[in-house]
């Protein structure tokens, strides 16, 4: 899939592997893992079905955003560039999207370098 950051600064955290390494040294053999996946597979229905860390849909005032688990608390919140299709019954068709925009990636504030 195509991948986009929701801000510059985030983008340049996890733009490429040195600058995760540099941003998350606790954590950043698994977050360049989960983005490496994201980019990997053509579509979120693929990517939801065979991924690790457990991807799935948030419900409630997340409706339409995705989480995937990194390690212990932390995780990468994303959401899709389009809006999500409907088939013609009305059931969601993730296969049809097939570039996502990366909101967070939440990990405590002590493992963050500036």
């Amino acid at each position: 899939m195509e991948i986009h950051y929701d801000n510059n600064k985030l983008a340049k955290q996890c733009g490429n592997e040195k600058a995760i390494r540099r941003y998350f040294p606790n954590q950043a053999k698994s977050i360049a893992k989960r983005i490496e996946e994201l980019e990997l597979y053509p579509n979120l229905q693929e990517y939801l079905d065979n991924a690790t860390g457990k991807p799935h849909p948030l419900r409630e005032n997340l409706l339409g955003k995705f989480w995937v688990h990194i390690n212990g608390p932390n995780v990468i919140i994303f959401e899709p560039l389009t809006e999500i299709p409907t088939d013609e019954n009305g059931i969601t068709d993730y296969s049809q999207i097939t570039a996502v925009n990366i909101l967070n990636v939440n990990v405590p504030e002590t493992d963050f370098k500036k």
